[in-house]
């Protein structure tokens, strides 16, 4: 679990902010943390594959990607975003703000956004 924290331009391959990757805890949570002009390849602001993460008063702003998802890169995994931001958010090919792939694994991908604001991507 992740609370009250700021991850701030850092730079990584895939998931500039924070990479959650398969083979990682199913269950990330994170809980008021502001992830803010971050880059990577992939997933700018966060990267994550097979997990069921539950984000709740989180902010994504002004994140990159090189190729796909400047805020969000979303790989096989059903993330919950409640009362969150996505802003200014840019990806050079697909997804400003979020970018969706399925890659059949048959784990399913459900995204659940509620009361949040997506904006200026």
């Amino acid at each position: 679990m992740l609370n009250n924290v700021l991850l701030e331009e850092n730079e990584a391959y895939t998931g500039g902010g924070i990479g959650f990757l398969s083979g990682d805890p199913p269950y990330p949570i994170l809980n008021n943390v502001t992830i803010i002009k971050n880059h990577a390849f992939n997933g700018g602001g966060i990267k994550m594959g097979d997990q069921i993460p539950d984000f709740t008063n989180i902010k994504i702003i002004d994140n990159s990607a090189t190729e796909n998802g400047g805020g969000i890169y979303i790989r096989s995994a059903s993330p919950q975003l409640i009362n969150s931001t996505i802003y200014g958010n840019n990806a050079s090919i697909d997804g400003g703000a979020i970018f969706i792939y399925h890659n059949n694994s048959g784990y399913p991908s459900q995204t659940v956004v509620a009361n949040s604001n997506i904006l200026y991507n």
